[in-house]
Parts: structure tokens; sequence; C-alpha cells
């Protein structure tokens, strides 16, 4: 065992040496290993994709660290796409971004390439990649740039919101719902945040209220419309104690940061930062009422 882990060492370490130029300088691939993202550099030599990102590029590569690696969730999609998503043709610089920003990166399943969306937050200090955050920027290399994120850039936004709403199991109130009083095709634009309430949030309701709600469009949209942010939050761009506008206008949502977790109003987020094409989905267990209601 120890004779195979050493061998996979050298192999590895004899792979990064080749991808660098003769002329001693360095590559993104082993910039990303200098910058200490070895985990991920691993899998990119398993994809067989250091073959492209040793070439001329220039290219600009986006490297978990290795704790971000270790909790990497179950794949729906290929290692060698999760790298694809990660690379963007061109050098991107940090100080070249705007917020909701798109840029399409090297992963394109169906002809159409997917983008990573940034977005920059706390007076433009903080900025992020897809909801990760950009903790050491601009590692400039021979052949592009380098970027360090807190978190694997996964799941990746294969659909837009409505289209997620429907395929998760626990949202299939919100979704008729949204049916109901046709804002559907309206949440096809954004970019929006929505905060959706599960199944079991809207069972937490009151006896019949739901069903009042469904008989009352003005009352219902009311209420599905303070569920939604016009411009997309991720979770580490909330702020204890921030108040978010909402489309509901002048209604805004009270952020609670306790204990690592987050509180939207009287409901705690249970999965966030589910990615979608036009924004990104937090799952809550608190139907949002406005007040007065």
């Amino acid at each position: 065992m120890y004779i195979l882990k050493m061998y996979s060492f050298i192999t590895f370490v004899l792979v990064l040496c080749i991808c660098v130029s003769k002329s001693s300088q360095v590559n993104i691939l082993q910039e990303a290993a200098n910058l200490g993202a070895t985990d991920f550099v691993k899998i990119i030599m398993e994809t067989g994709m250091q073959k492209i990102l040793a070439g001329t590029g220039p290219f600009t590569l986006f490297v978990p660290t290795n704790e971000a690696v270790s909790k990497l969730p179950k794949l729906y999609i290929t290692l060698k796409e999760l790298v694809q998503y990660h690379v963007i043709m061109g050098e991107v610089l940090s100080n070249q971004l705007k917020n909701e920003e798109l840029i399409p990166t090297l992963l394109n399943p169906n002809g159409t390439a997917l983008d990573i969306r940034f977005n920059l937050y706390k007076g433009n200090k903080l900025l992020t990649a897809e909801g990760s955050s950009v903790i050491v920027p601009d590692k400039t290399a021979d052949n592009g740039v380098v970027h360090v994120v807190d978190r694997v850039l996964y799941p990746v936004p294969l659909t837009n919101l409505p289209v997620l709403i429907a395929m998760l199991k626990s949202t299939s109130t919100m979704m008729s719902a949204l049916s109901v009083v046709d804002l559907v095709d309206f949440l096809l634009g954004g970019p929006f945040t929505l905060f959706a309430p599960t199944n079991d949030a809207f069972l937490k309701l009151p006896p019949d209220e739901f069903n009042k709600l469904l008989a009352n469009h003005t009352a219902l949209t009311a209420v599905l419309k303070y569920h939604i942010l016009n411009t997309t939050v991720w979770s580490v761009g909330m702020m204890n104690n921030e108040a978010l506008p909402t489309i509901l206008y002048p209604r805004w949502l009270g952020v609670t940061e306790y204990n690592g977790k987050i509180f939207i109003n009287n409901g705690l987020i249970t999965d966030r930062d589910l990615a979608v094409s036009n924004g990104v989905v937090h799952l809550i267990d608190h139907v949002l009422l406005p007040n007065p209601f």
C-alpha cells in the first residue's frame, strides 16, 4: 500500500513537472498546486484535462481548496464536466468583474456553454463565483490566472428557477402555488433569489389557511412575491440583521445568523445555494407572511 501511494505521488509530481514550460515559467496547474489546491489538481489529472490546461491559453481557473474538495457531495455530472465548469477561456481578473456578470465556461453539455455568475457583496469586498467566495484572487501564471475558492462550484446551474422547483419533490406545493397565480413565466426572467418553502412548511400553516390563499389570488400573489428578491443573494452574501428588499415593494425580509444557521424572518434555510441559470434558490422550513397579513 505504501509503495502504491508513493508511486501515485511520484506520478502526480512528474505530471506537474511536465506541465511546466522549458523556460521555467509556471502554468495554471503548477500555480494551483503551489497554492495548495492539490486535490483538485489531481482531479484534473484524472480527467485528462491537464493536456488542455497546460496549453497556450490563456485560461482562468477556479480551484477549490482541499477542504472544499473533501466536502464534495455525490455528483450527477462527470468529473471532467466538473473541471470544465471551473475553467473560462481568456484571462479574467477580479477587478474586471461586475455584480451579476455571467461568463461562459468550458462546460457545454447541450451545445450551449454554462455560465459562472459573479456577485459582489459587503461593499464590493467579497467576490463570489457561483456562490463560492474567492478567497485568493488573481494568481497569474504563464498561460492564465488562478483564483482559489472556498467551495466547489457545484451544483452547476443546469436549469432555470421554475424548472428546478418543478423537479424537486420537496417543493411541489410551491410549484402549484406559483402556477395558480401565473408567476411561473415571470420567474423565467431574473436574476432572482427565491426562498422556497418546502411542502412541510406549507403544512405548518393554520388549518385551511393555504386553501384560503388558493381561493384569493391577490393574497397568494402577495405572499409568493414576499419570497422573491430581484437580485442574486447567495448564503455567503447574507449578513446578520440585514434587510433584504423583496419584489413585494416595500416589504423586506430580515436575516438572522445563529450558530452557523441562517433564518429569513422565522424561516430556517434548510438547503442553501441551489444554483439555477437565472439566480439561486434557498429552501426554507416556514412560509413567510408579510406583515400585516
